[in-house]
């Protein structure tokens, strides 16, 4: 058998107590953990309680038939993708097989069955799942690649605002403070013209593990351009975030950049901009806003954190 599906979890509904314990098992000897229902309530209770990997499903049960099983499995989430081999008693019941491809069986097998043959279908089933779910996890890790900002990781610029769009909906909607901070590192220029491009983007590399480090697992971290951060803080009002952001603003002027000369200290302005429970933003004012207060703790000569409206 297939080495990935050793311990896969498999149910077995099915009211013949014969049938059901020599699939039981058989299904055991091969290295799967399955479990017996008789009826369709408690199929289905089981399902969803114990998440198997597979259902075997007798369409003939003594309180609802496999049919009703079906259709309560699919319109429950946690149950709605689980692969079902449906067992038919009449080769010739197209009809059934019809009606059990509708309501979502994967495939159909004859009673009495052949037990290599209905192994073998097991196993293809099981198969399909894991590599359904393999295409799913790459999909998901290529499209969480394409959000991501190429050099430092952290979300580029589009997703970073198409986040913070996501979080004002949040918290207008169920009036929760948000803030952000807008980040600019402090003469960065200077260290690109002096000491090269390639030094600049360790710089920007470490600064990005900085801030991930720094903050909590809710915030949002992206490079908003350049030398530019921002950083979204859900659930968060305007005096916590500068507290935050002074906190930050220490741990990059105490780090130690091996790429700079010792008496070199990085330093960053910070501008914090918030929105209280319930009130009406964009994405961009709010920005604009946190951009603004930055930009005022650049020009009082950096290494600050300013808020808008103070």
């Amino acid at each position: 058998m297939d080495f990935d599906h050793i311990g896969a979890k498999i149910l077995i509904a099915d009211d013949d107590e014969n049938i059901a314990k020599a699939l039981h098992y058989a299904l055991n000897k091969q290295g799967y953990e399955s479990k017996v229902q008789y009826t369709g309530e408690s199929a289905v209770a089981a399902a969803v309680e114990w998440r198997p990997d597979l259902l075997i499903l007798d369409l003939k049960l003594p309180d609802i038939d496999g049919f009703e099983v079906l259709t309560q499995l699919r319109s429950n989430p946690g149950t709605a993708t689980t692969p079902v081999i449906l067992l038919t008693a009449a080769r010739k019941d197209l009809a059934s097989k019809v009606e059990g491809l509708k309501l979502g069986a994967n495939d159909f097998v004859t009673k009495p069955y052949s037990l290599p043959e209905l192994l073998a279908r097991v196993a293809a089933n099981l198969r399909m799942t894991r590599l359904t779910q393999r295409l799913e996890e790459m999909t998901n890790r290529l499209a969480d690649l394409a959000s991501r900002d190429s050099l430092t990781g952290l979300f580029h610029h589009g997703k970073i605002m198409e986040k913070l769009s996501m979080e004002i909906y949040r918290s207008a909607r169920y009036g929760v403070a948000l803030s952000c901070v807008m980040i600019d590192l402090d003469k960065f220029k200077t260290i690109n013209d002096t000491h090269g491009h390639q030094v600049g983007d360790e710089i920007l590399i470490r600064i990005a593990q900085i801030l991930r480090d720094n903050c909590r697992k809710t915030d949002i971290v992206g490079r908003y351009g350049g030398e530019e951060f921002l950083i979204i803080m859900p659930h968060t009002p305007q005096e916590s975030a500068v507290a935050k952001a002074n906190v930050l603003r220490s741990k990059i002027a105490e780090e130690d950049f091996v790429s700079l000369p010792e008496n070199w200290r990085l330093t960053a302005s910070f501008g914090v901009a918030s929105m209280e429970p319930f009130e009406e933003h964009d994405a961009a004012s709010l920005v604009k806003r946190a951009d603004a207060a930055m930009y005022a703790a650049k020009a009082a000569g950096g290494f600050r954190v300013e808020q808008w409206g103070t």
